[in-house]
């Protein structure tokens, strides 16, 4: 299990409050905009899913009518009389209300109503595939900062042991006992520690925009993160295999979407059936006139009755839609099939990653202590003069490549697991529970 020291980058208490990764969990919930936005599309989903939107509920129409006319009238009628009027007017008013209930189109509402279902489930998981990768990229990037971190305090440290050999070449080169070659080659080593440190406050600077922005917190906030990257030894291949069918969100995504490929034939194949319409109305209409034979009428009433109707020819139009449906049903097939063997064979890449590092953080642990216990040696030796600066260097250097290959060791194991829970479908879950 690696140490790590925390951020301590001279930030205020307050910006440094320690941030568990559960928190972190929770606060990318509620405010990432990825998840935020398909979060909404899900909410569209389950709105469309309703009976009205499948055609199971008539329509009511309201319709009036207003209208006014003006003309010049001259009339001669077979007994001789007639009527001659400048200007006459006339008003009428028509107002209906409109029943239309589709009481059977071939059993397509039936059909349509299933397909909204599939498309609001396929939303659903679509949703769960944005949150867990979210999630993932999150724990993926705390983690990162925890590692970077810690790399930060090795280099510090190493450039804390550079100036102290600074100082004692210094000494030993103006008191004669040193060569101004060894002191040279001090200020050298000192000034490449001191890059090396500058390059590596800038990758723990990137971390940490990256944690805020995915968070959707202000960009220069700081945190201090627990001090251990916990190395997971206890995850079984069957049972990441086994999951990997059963709850992965995108192969169950993809599966609604073959059966909304499905329920998209069918309901083209319902269309080939007769159907059956029921219609009703209210109807009053009323009109005055200043010239005619009738100078005011009005009428209500009502009707209603039933339409049946079944297309005998359309060009072969429903044929053609019909087989392009089963080459989309055959087409999210394949894509599922393709998904799922990619699934495996990620997976398959994730756990041996997974056990590689835990093997190779198991191996650089016992280097670690090696390379410690040799600079410590080495140091000793330096400051009465029997080491060469040369030979301290290489200890130095030997001791930090080792606790940085110890921490890429650590993270890369981390990285892996993580990858392992989210094809895994149980990333969200898992971190949830976690307080590191």
């Amino acid at each position: 299990m690696v140490v790590l020291a925390g951020l301590g980058l001279n930030h205020s208490v307050k910006s440094q409050a320690t941030l568990s990764l559960r928190e972190a969990v929770s606060y990318t919930l509620e405010n990432n905009y990825s998840i935020l936005i398909s979060e909404n599309e899900l909410r569209q989903s389950s709105l469309q899913n309703h009976i009205g939107e499948a055609g199971f509920l008539p329509t009511l129409d309201l319709l009036a009518n207003q209208n006014w006319r003006n003309e010049n009238i001259d009339l001669l009628f077979l007994s001789g009389e007639g009527i001659q009027r400048d200007g006459a007017s006339t008003v009428g008013f028509t107002g209906q209300a409109l029943l239309n209930w589709n009481l059977f189109d071939g059993t397509k509402m039936f059909i349509t109503r299933d397909k909204l279902y599939e498309l609001e489930m396929f939303g659903e998981e679509n949703t769960r595939v944005t949150i867990e990768n979210t999630i993932a990229a999150l724990a993926t990037t705390y983690y990162g900062i925890a590692a970077e971190a810690e790399r930060l305090r090795v280099f510090e440290e190493g450039v804390a042991l550079s100036e102290k050999r600074l100082e004692l070449a210094k000494s030993n080169y103006e008191v004669g006992r040193g060569n101004k070659m060894d002191y040279l080659s001090a200020q050298v080593d000192l000034n490449t520690d001191k890059s090396a440190l500058a390059a590596q406050e800038e990758v723990l600077y990137n971390f940490e925009l990256q944690l805020n922005e995915i968070m959707v917190q202000p960009l220069d906030l700081k945190y201090k993160l627990p001090e251990q990257i916990p190395v997971n030894r206890a995850l079984d291949f069957e049972d990441l295999i086994s999951r990997v069918t059963l709850v992965n969100p995108s192969l169950l995504s993809a599966q609604r979407e073959k059966n909304v490929a499905y329920l998209e034939w069918k309901e083209l194949m319902a269309q080939r059936l007769p159907s059956l319409n029921f219609n009703a109305g209210l109807l009053y209409s009323s009109s005055e006139s200043e010239g005619g034979f009738v100078i005011a009428n009005q009428s209500q009433g009502y009707t209603y009755g039933l339409t049946a109707a079944f297309r005998v020819f359309d060009g072969l139009r429903q044929t053609r839609q019909a087989q392009v449906a089963k080459i989309n049903i055959q087409n999210s097939e394949y894509r599922t099939e393709a998904l799922r063997l990619q699934l495996e064979s990620e997976l398959r890449k994730a756990y041996k990653n997974y056990t590689n590092n835990i093997y190779l953080y198991d191996l650089e642990s016992e280097n670690l202590d090696v390379a410690r216990e040799n600079l410590d040696i080495a140091q000793e030796r330096y400051e009465i003069g029997i080491t060469t600066p040369l030979e301290l260097r290489e200890a130095q250097r030997n001791a930090i490549e080792a606790e940085s290959r110890l921490l890429n060791a650590a993270y890369s194991t981390k990285v892996a697991e993580i990858e392992l829970f989210r094809l895994g479908g149980r990333i969200l879950n898992t971190y949830l529970r976690q307080d590191n």
